[in-house]
């Protein structure tokens, strides 16, 4: 197979050693040399610069992928003769770029100077790049791939990854001065939150502070040059303004280990390899979700002027203890070496995936049905509906010793139906556990889903939202997407708090949810085990280390044990709150004597668990932060149709919003407004 790839000889050039680099370290040089070695593996790699390579050079060629930047994309795809063609995204999309970068212009009342020339690029040919490739993959989180959504790319062509700059360096977290801030970028400027950085260090809090700031970068504007002096007036020798400092340097080095706190308020980005450089040393990050990192655990900040929300976390960073520190440095470091330190696998995979026209990996949704006959087909339509808006789904369906007609339900619901592949398997009355492992040892995905009778998915983007984070990090075994345990010793007592505690003389746990912490909701948060319905197993993990285990048959308690048995092996256990309902259909009709056998199955199946299994007491686990992936047909006005709409028409659907504002025969012909412009803009 040969391949071309694009991208930028400036800061990579296979022809050359890495001591002939002068940006050896930079993000770019990272992914192009990563790029290269993970294509390389696949066959023949013809190598060239995106912006000076010649077109009718590649024309008198042949190559079978290409792979490149958006910079020239299209030209060079077209050139190339390829037949998949995959873009290598590192920035939100260039239409939500340009209009978050021009509404911070007009909004913040900054001059056209504010801009940067390289800051708005030229947003129609990089679409054009974009709509041409077959598969997008994006460096990045969930709100850098929303930006795609927002703009017409379907979800099964674009994929975020995450990536590293390096090992993490526990070493160097000790070293940190407490009151030491760092904004570290390629630019200092109106993208990176220069802004809202000179707003938030010349504020009263940070002033009557000791606390001392390091800006790393040039100013890419001469009114950002004016706004770095003015800080520098104001905060004197409090700041030290380092200019551009190569990061292959110890300088660079030097700078990054005094560092308590990192602070990037991008208003757009890919994935900030300078806020990486800090992690990686302990620097506990301060960002927007813009920036394109899940980890920011003094709340996000937000990309804006005049926020409130930006000023409580600096003053609460400001306020923090040497002990509290302490553990957001460690935390900090945890999240790295989880979520970016090994990211080329997760990225060759995807990029393999990309060039098989298999971006996403399959899952395999499980479910056991048992006498629903009056609720199952409720069931499958949502459950049909999260199935048929991921690109690789199957299900197995086990039909568990039925004696009404919920097997006939079933079979007339998937009658005629190809979206995704789907078998069944009828049973004696086996329970969860065997029923379960029936459907586990048929799957072929990457990533296995249990799915309770009576657990309904609202959430259409379940499942690409599940494992868009799975993927980032291979060592976590389960996610649940129901709630989240933290057992605890039988014995345990004094536990006090809100949402559902249990101390019993059986069991003791505390469940995590919404009613725990409302904040969970906006969290993948870790755990010790979680509750079955939907619980995401990896496929991989259960061939290796064994499928739930069956001496806990009939149930209760195996979910439980597998995720302990996972964290026991070194692998991870998280839960998230999907959009989804447990309605506990089954118990709820259980007579006096199918209760006399629930309560010896749940005695039963928590001696055997506390027998294998001393939880401990300490529960301080990492949480990241979580932005649900976007419905495209339930997205604001979508970015490129705001910056083409003339500003009434933008006002009109805005207004057609609220309807108390206006009376009910106008709010109807202005939906008539915001429908259109939220069509595909033909």
């Amino acid at each position: 197979m040969r391949i071309l790839l694009s991208y930028s000889t400036y800061h990579f050039d296979p022809e050359r050693p890495p001591d002939e680099h002068e940006h050896w370290a930079s993000s770019a040089s990272i992914l192009a040399r990563t790029l290269h070695a993970i294509l390389g593996r696949m066959g023949e790699v013809i190598y060239v610069d995106a912006f000076t390579v010649p077109l009718e050079t590649l024309a008198a060629q042949q190559f079978d992928v290409c792979v490149g930047i958006v910079d020239r994309f299209d030209e060079i795809s077209r050139a190339s003769g390829a037949r998949v063609n995959v873009v290598l995204a590192v920035n939100s999309h260039p239409r939500h770029r340009t209009a978050a970068l021009r509404a911070a212009v007009a909004d913040w009342g900054l001059p056209e100077t504010a801009l940067a020339e390289w800051d708005l690029p030229d947003a129609a040919a990089m679409s054009t790049a974009i709509s041409r490739a077959d598969a997008v993959i994006c460096v990045g989180n969930t709100t850098v791939l929303n930006t795609y959504l927002a703009n017409g790319v379907p979800p099964a062509k674009v994929k975020v990854v995450n990536y590293g700059t390096g090992p993490s360096l526990p070493d160097a977290a000790g070293g940190a001065e407490p009151s030491e801030f760092v904004h570290v970028a390629s630019e200092i400027g109106l993208r990176k939150g220069f802004d809202i950085v000179h707003e938030l260090f010349t504020s009263q809090g940070f002033v009557s502070s000791s606390a001392r700031l390091t800006v790393i970068g040039r100013p890419v504007t001469p009114f950002h040059e004016q706004k770095l002096a003015h800080l520098q007036d104001v905060l004197g020798d409090r700041l030290t303004a380092a200019g551009w400092v190569e990061s292959s340097s110890a300088a660079y080095d030097r700078a990054l280990r005094r560092a308590a706190f990192v602070v990037s308020p991008a208003l757009e980005e890919g994935q900030a390899g300078a806020v990486l450089d800090a992690m990686r040393r302990g620097a506990v990050p301060l960002l927007t979700p813009q920036t394109g990192i899940d980890f920011s655990p003094l709340g996000w900040l937000e990309p804006r002027l005049g926020s409130a929300a930006n000023a409580e976390a600096l003053r609460q960073a400001v306020g923090l203890d040497p002990a509290g520190l302490a553990r957001l440095r460690a935390k900090t470091l945890d999240y790295y070496r989880g979520f970016h330190e090994e990211f080329e696998g997760p990225l060759e995979e995807a990029v393999r995936g990309a060039l098989h026209g298999e971006l996403h990996p399959k899952v395999s949704v499980t479910l056991p049905v048992f006498n629903k006959e009056g609720t199952i087909r409720g069931l499958l339509g949502y459950l049909d509906r999260a199935l048929k808006a991921y690109p690789a789904g199957e299900l197995h369906v086990v039909l568990d010793g039925c004696k009404d007609q919920t097997e006939q339900v079933v079979r007339r619901f998937y009658a005629g139906r190809r979206s995704y592949p789907v078998t069944f398997e009828v049973t004696p009355d086996i329970f969860e556990v065997r029923t379960n492992n029936i459907g586990l040892r048929k799957s072929t995905g990457k990533y296995c889903v249990i799915l309770q009778d009576d657990n309904y998915v609202y959430d259409r983007s379940l499942f690409y939202e599940a494992v868009t984070f799975l993927d980032k990090n291979p060592r976590i075994a389960v996610l649940g997407c129901l709630a989240g345990v933290n057992l605890y010793p039988r014995g345990t007592t004094g536990l006090d708090g809100p949402g559902q505690v249990v101390m019993s003389d059986v069991e003791v746990y505390w469940r995590q949810d919404a009613r725990t912490d409302p904040a969970l909701g906006r969290k993948f948060f870790q755990v010790d085990a979680c509750m079955r319905g939907p619980l995401v197993l990896r496929k991989s993990f259960l061939e290796e280390h064994g499928y739930l285990d069956e001496a806990y048959a009939p149930f209760y308690m195996d979910d439980m044990d597998i995720a302990m048995r996972a964290t026991s092996l070194g692998y991870q256990v998280y839960a998230m709150l999907g959009d989804v309902e447990n309605r506990s259909l089954t118990i709820a009709n259980y007579d006096d004597a199918r209760n006399e056998f629930w309560e010896r199955t749940i005695r039963a199946g928590a001696d055997l668990f506390y027998s294998r299994w001393t939880p401990s007491v300490d529960k301080d686990y990492l949480q990241v932060e979580r932005v649900p992936v976007a419905d495209p047909r339930r997205l604001p006005l979508r970015d490129e149709l705001r910056a083409r709409a003339p500003e009434p028409v933008v006002k009109l659907a805005r207004l057609a919003r609220e309807p108390r504002r206006v009376p009910a025969a106008l709010a109807f012909h202005l939906g008539r407004v915001t429908t259109a412009l939220k069509g595909d803009g033909r």
